[in-house]
């Protein structure tokens, strides 16, 4: 099945792969932020069956299986974007009619 529009399609997946690039950063600041607030003895929690520390755990573990997921994303996103290159280029370089 042929790329209708490879040149759009090799645009969107730059910027895809940007994004994909930056959130394992995104991911540690957000966990700083929340680190900083804990040392700062501003979080609590609700005490709904679980610990403030219990909580914190969580999120740092969610933290960490979104950061593994993102590096996994770049890298399909980045085989994607070198595959598409060479199609999208040839795209641009033929005249407008």
């Amino acid at each position: 099945m042929p790329l209708e529009y490879p040149l759009e399609a090799y645009r969107i997946l730059s910027g895809l792969t940007r994004s994909a690039h930056e959130l394992p950063q995104l991911l540690e600041l957000l966990e700083g932020g929340i680190e900083r607030l804990r040392a700062g003895d501003c979080l609590d929690t609700d005490f709904r069956g679980a610990s403030l520390e219990e909580k914190l755990q969580d999120f740092r573990a969610g933290l960490a299986m979104a950061s593994e997921a993102a590096q996994t994303f770049e890298r399909g996103l980045d085989k994607a974007y070198r595959a598409i290159g060479h199609v999208s280029y040839k795209e641009a370089a033929e005249p407008q009619p």
